[in-house]
């Protein structure tokens, strides 16, 4: 009888639980913009830097009964109205993969970014030149059946990518690009074998995925990387439940690569949410691959490298992502980071004194609150402050102008030469990790910047003499009735603090 009546109450519990299960589903159905979502709509002040062009590039949208206006709202094409609820959960994942080309389009389109297919089997579509984009309409073509434009596009691989690869096969599977050195044997014991090395990617954990490249990042000043987060966004995207209920500012990284043009810098956006044959997902493999061939294998480790600063915006599961970046990739990047902004994500340990110390001064994570953008919310390394808003979805959008402010501040504190007393960052303190040594990268900046402080200096010494005289003497002046007058000294700001 006991056990009669603790089935029946496992039974009636999984019941309840199933049919709580449904209702939640069936509110979820469509992802429609009711309920809570509905009062967010509109809530962040943020807009295109262009307008939608109603007609080009939507015969597919428009296919489902919807469309983009020009404030990238998406409305119904017979009443205008919001999207409301799709008849199925189906019909919501066909239209969102019909709004995923469109993004695709429009980044090629607007933006001029220059589209490359990693594929798990051919590991990537990369040319050494950097063609221009096509701008193709209406592709209809979705991650499922892009086999035919992948094969065409890895057709353009160069020779030399053939022989990085060969070359790469060869080597041993723990072996680093540098030579491992055989250590003399030490009381009478055998060396220790060298630690396993991650830098290497396993090509079954690279997805099929899209990555897009501003046209010549490369020969930039400052190159931004855009890192989304985990579910179904792709590249390009921050959320794609708010390019569908509210409008395609809020929900995806148009507004962020705008600025970026604004200020002639580079832009990456990193595609991480793609799945392998066996259907799973690795996020850092695909950051740490696309970071090693398209920005240091190509770039940052040439001595002739324009890049000097780079910049991180990531969000939610994106910032895992980020600390493997970081923690692994200490010789090249970390001299160059300039500032890392997190949207309401998390961060792993630091692996090193050079990451805990990039931690402290160059990363900042809004996150989400009812306090005024940009407040301190704590004294946690890294920083947390608030985003302006409560949902975690659009807390990218809504720190969107405080993320550039915290890096316009960041890139002028190191250009004034406020980042030379941070010699923690450089050294990192004898603390290890990494793939090898800052101080050797950290110097051919500084030796750039040297030259140009010495031109700097060389024009100067053209002034005249009496009015340097003249200037030096108004100078001691000033501060000397200053000092009278003046009772007490106003207290340094924290140079990490976001109005």
């Amino acid at each position: 009888c006991i056990y009669f009546t603790k089935t029946t109450a496992i039974i009636c519990l999984s019941s309840l639980l199933a049919l709580l299960l449904s209702i939640v589903l069936v509110r979820m159905m469509g992802n429609s913009a009711s309920g809570n979502f509905k009062s967010n709509v509109g809530s962040v002040d943020i807009e295109l830097d262009f307008a939608i062009d109603p007609e080009r590039g939507q015969d597919e949208l428009r296919s489902s009964g919807y469309f983009f206006n020009e404030q990238g709202e998406c409305r119904n094409i017979e009443t205008n109205d919001r999207v409301g609820r799709f008849p199925s959960q189906q019909k919501y994942e066909e239209f969102g993969a019909a709004l995923e080309r469109y993004i695709f389009f429009l980044l090629r389109d607007q933006y001029k970014m220059i589209e490359k297919i990693i594929n798990s089997t051919s590991q990537d579509t990369d040319s050494e030149d950097d063609a221009q984009p096509e701008t193709k309409i209406d592709s209809k073509s979705n991650d499922d059946d892009d086999d035919e434009n992948d094969q065409k596009q890895s057709d353009t691989t160069t020779d030399a990518d053939h022989e990085n690869t060969q070359s790469n096969s060869e080597k041993p599977e723990n072996a680093d690009n540098n030579q491992l050195k055989k250590k003399p044997e030490k009381n009478g014991k055998p060396p220790r074998k060298p630690r396993a090395t991650r830098s290497k990617i396993d090509a079954n954990k690279l997805a099929k995925a899209r990555i897009y490249l501003s046209p010549n990042y490369g020969e930039k000043r400052t190159l931004l990387l855009l890192i989304p987060g985990s579910g179904a966004v792709r590249a390009g995207q921050w959320a794609r439940s708010i390019c569908i209920n509210d409008n395609l500012a809020a929900g995806t990284m148009y507004p962020f690569i705008a600025e970026a043009y604004k200020r002639d810098w580079g832009v990456i956006l990193f595609d991480p949410n793609g799945r392998t044959d066996h259907g799973r997902i690795y996020s850092d493999e695909h950051v740490m691959f696309v970071y090693e061939r398209w920005v240091e294998k190509r770039w940052l480790s040439r001595p002739d490298c324009a890049i000097e600063n780079v910049l991180i915006v990531c969000h939610s599961a994106g910032g895992m992502a980020t600390t493997q970046l970081l923690n692994r990739k200490t010789k090249y990047l970390l001299p160059r980071i300039r500032g890392v902004a997190g949207t309401d994500t998390f961060f792993g340990r630091a692996s090193s004194k050079q990451v805990q110390a990039v931690y402290r001064r160059y990363i900042v994570n809004w996150v989400t609150s009812s306090a005024d953008v940009g407040t301190k919310l704590s004294d946690t390394v890294p920083k947390r402050v608030s985003a302006g808003h409560t949902a975690h979805e659009y807390t990218s959008a809504a720190a969107f102008k405080h993320i550039f402010s915290f890096f316009d501040a960041m890139l002028k504190m190191h250009k004034s030469g406020g980042d030379s007393k941070k010699k923690d960052v450089d050294s990192g303190g004898g603390g290890g990790g990494g793939d090898g040594n800052v101080n050797e990268v950290q110097k051919d900046l500084k030796k750039k910047k040297d030259e140009k402080d010495e031109q700097e200096k060389e024009k100067g010494n053209d002034k005249d003499e009496n009015e340097e005289n003249a200037a030096a003497e108004q100078t001691q002046c000033d501060a000397e009735n200053d000092q009278n007058q003046q009772t007490d000294t106003a207290k340094p700001k924290d140079e990490m603090d976001v109005d």
